[in-house]
């Protein structure tokens, strides 16, 4: 469940940064040409803009999952009254914040700044707010579910297209 809310925060998040982006450079208050990418970035991190959503979140869970291999390994290891060498430490854990500041500024704000020039149209601003608030209601509704709602909701499912693909197989 908290996977599931956090992917569908970051699409919102995503969507409403998006529909900002194009407002504000429809209405000039935000302007990107003629400036260096460095300047443009700092602009946008001060307006309020975080790095695209999606990307950090799926970062911070790629870490959350390393590091949990990472436990289960020392767990392994110290069952087997095995300590574990530094080296295959070093091999195993990379630390994904150096990883991920590897990576160039403007890469983080593509999101933003690789919009084509039909993306600034109103008609896209507001598909873009209608996907978001898509998103948000989506998420209202997995926030209300319990855990045992939402895997039975998923088992159901299941059930059924398993009982679609077997009726078509007998037809076949």
């Amino acid at each position: 469940k908290i996977y599931l809310e956090g992917m569908l925060q970051a699409e919102a998040d995503r969507l409403s940064n998006q529909a900002r982006f194009i407002t504000e450079k429809c209405d000039k208050s935000l302007v990107v040409e003629n400036k260096k990418r460095k300047i443009m970035i700092d602009e946008l991190v001060n307006r309020g803009y975080a790095a695209d959503p999606v990307k950090e979140w799926k970062r911070r869970i790629k870490a959350d999952d390393a590091e949990e291999e990472v436990d289960e390994e020392e767990a392994e290891e110290a069952a087997e009254d095995v300590k574990p060498s530094k080296a295959s430490k070093k091999d195993v854990k990379v630390d994904p914040e150096k990883a991920f500041q590897k990576l160039s500024d403007y890469k983080k704000y593509d999101y933003l700044l690789g919009m084509s020039m039909w993306m600034l149209t109103d008609e896209r601003k507001n598909e873009l707010l209608k996907q978001r608030d898509q998103k948000l209601d989506e998420l209202r509704i997995v926030k209300s579910k319990s855990p045992r709602k939402l895997w039975t909701e998923d088992l159901d499912a299941l059930v059924m297209k398993m009982d679609e693909v077997e009726n078509k197989e007998r037809l076949e």
